[in-house]
Order: C-alpha cells, then sequence, then structure tokens
C-alpha cells in the first residue's frame, strides 16, 4: 500500500536575471518533490543542480527542463533540508516547486 502523500505546499521561483543562481531548500521531512518549468518556449532551458555554483554558469552536473517540462523525484526521497539551485537562459522564465509533506 502506498503512503499518503498530505499536506502539498506550491513554490513559485521567478528567474528575474540571467546568469544568476536562485535556490530553495526543502524542509526536512519532504516524501516527494515535482519541479516544472513554467515558460512556453521550449528553446528556454531551466538548469537544475543540487549542488551551488553550477548552474548560473552552466558548469556540470546539472540537469535542465525545456519549457513545460518537469521532474518528479522518487517517492519517498526523504530530504534533510535539501537545497535545489535553478538557473535559466530567459527572464521569463519561472520554476514551479511543488513539494509534499
Amino acid at each position: 500500500m502506498a503512503t499518503e502523500l498530505v499536506s502539498p505546499v506550491i513554490l513559485n521561483v521567478p528567474i528575474l536575471a540571467l546568469a544568476t543562481e536562485y535556490s530553495v531548500t526543502l524542509p526536512a521531512n519532504v516524501r516527494q518533490y515535482t519541479i516544472r518549468h513554467r515558460n512556453t518556449t521550449i528553446t528556454t532551458l531551466l538548469r537544475i543542480a543540487f549542488t551551488s555554483g553550477l548552474v548560473a554558469t552552466s558548469v556540470a552536473p546539472f540537469f535542465q527542463l525545456g519549457g513545460q517540462e518537469q521532474y518528479s523525484s522518487p517517492e519517498k526521497v526523504g530530504t534533510s533540508g535539501q537545497t535545489i539551485y535553478f538557473a535559466s537562459n530567459s527572464t521569463s522564465s519561472v520554476a514551479e516547486i511543488l513539494y509534499w509533506i
């Protein structure tokens, strides 16, 4: 039987400057999360990493999402204050984060 996911939380991180790293730290009790790139242009990229200093200047390792793409973590991920870092090649991007506690 799957664990019930309760108390969803939605965060929106607007990307206001190019070559700038933005971050969100998830609480310790997150069960699962999804990151979605809110932008209608598929060539607009949202770079994502779990280590600081990589996404603003496109230094690997990172992964990227095109407009309207999303990434979902495995269930029962059990974060312990995980920080997620974002940057984009557009100032019209928004990182949408949905997580369950």
